[in-house]
């Protein structure tokens, strides 16, 4: 395992709202296993909110992301073009289901540096319905 610097740069927008931009910096480690890329970073605490451990399994044009929070919950989302996924998303206020449409993902990282660019639609509990956009660079 590595240390390494990255860059989080993310966006969303839901229906008939301005897009939310959230840009963050953070220390985080990478290894590479079986053909995968791995990067393990803690998420910043947001509006006094304690987030969690966050870790990608990066192969190819496919990318897992699983968020561990504090309080013991373990959510996943998965990333690839044309492929929908749906899982419980877990939060402070309770459970909601999260369905992921996939847009794009561009994989340039390797264990010497790069990027990674996720485009993705978000249904959350079959109701909200939002465009996001997320790119991890290693700096």
């Amino acid at each position: 395992m590595k240390e390494i610097t990255i860059k989080l740069v993310s966006s969303s927008a839901f229906e008939g709202e301005e897009a939310n931009e959230m840009e963050m910096v953070s220390d985080a480690q990478i290894a590479e296993k079986q053909g995968a890329i791995y990067i393990t970073y803690e998420e910043a605490e947001l509006e006094g909110v304690p987030q969690g451990k966050v870790s990608l399994k990066i192969r190819d044009d496919r990318v897992k992301m699983t968020r561990y929070g504090k309080n013991g919950q373990r959510s996943e989302m998965e990333f690839q073009v044309g492929r929908d996924h749906v899982s419980d998303y877990y939060t402070e206020f309770g459970t909601m289901e999260l369905r992921i449409h996939t847009l794009k993902v561009e994989n340039q990282i390797s264990m010497e540096g790069g990027f990674l660019k996720l485009d993705y639609k978000v249904v959350l509990n079959g109701m909200a319905n939002g465009e996001n956009h997320l790119s991890l660079m290693i700096v």
